[in-house]
């Protein structure tokens, strides 16, 4: 990789890492917060189920708003945002609030990874390309992972509050970085239609991949949100 695109995969990369941490951060502090806002298991897990309502739809309207508007902008738009929903969330007495500010972080962390993957595959030539999202897509397994690891240190050390404090700081570094990322220009991409998922589902053995993912993603999510209930009994 040139010297000179290291400036622009490595904002890339700890943005996606802190997107992905903001998706998990809650996940092992759920009986913390099940006891702190005196609430249910299920009610506490709705933390981190709520957000994949949003995260499942929105990007395909993120699709089309990024044929107009430039991956870079939206960026340091939703990214900002991010970082402020965090600090609402560390400050809120609400559980309600909780669940309203989830809700609307499941709509600014597709917005930010959406828009980081139109920027990589639109800056990287057909050589590069396999290799830069191989990356990218390691780097969202390491956030999902790092979220998780953070948040539960953090919050043994200091208090819940921190750890989401932690993450606004993070993403308030991260906004800074997207100032390296050269705005892109003339960028091609494809509508989908709706016809073509329908004709993806039917080529032979497509459909039972898909809903093998589906499946095993439930379950995985299902089994994260409560082995931190299981450890504190």
């Amino acid at each position: 990789m040139p010297r000179q695109k290291y400036s622009e995969i490595l904002p890339i990369l700890f943005n996606t890492i802190l997107a992905l941490s903001v998706l998990y951060a809650p996940q092992p502090l759920l009986p913390v917060l099940s006891q702190q806002f005196e609430v249910s298991r299920e009610a506490a897990a709705a933390l981190t189920t709520v957000t994949f309502i949003p995260l499942a739809l929105a990007p395909l309207a993120y699709g089309y708003l990024l044929e107009t508007v430039s991956p870079v902008r939206v960026l340091k738009i939703a990214v900002p945002l991010l970082a402020l929903t965090e600090l609402f969330f560390a400050g809120t007495s609400s559980f309600s609030l909780l669940i309203c500010i989830r809700l609307v972080q499941g709509l600014l962390v597709p917005a930010i990874l959406t828009s980081l993957m139109t920027y990589l595959s639109s800056r990287s030539s057909a050589d590069t390309v396999q290799r830069i999202m191989s990356i990218y897509i390691a780097a969202t397994i390491f956030g999902g992972f790092i979220g998780r690891a953070a948040s539960g240190l953090i919050a043994n050390l200091f208090g819940w509050q921190f750890s989401f404090l932690a993450l606004a700081a993070s993403l308030g570094i991260g906004f800074l970085t997207l100032f390296w990322l050269p705005e892109t220009t003339g960028l091609k991409t494809t509508r989908p239609h709706p016809q073509a998922i329908f004709d993806t589902l039917r080529r032979p053995n497509f459909l039972p991949i898909y809903l093998s993912v589906f499946c095993l993603f439930l379950i995985f999510a299902a089994v994260m949100n409560f082995l931190p209930f299981r450890l504190t009994e």
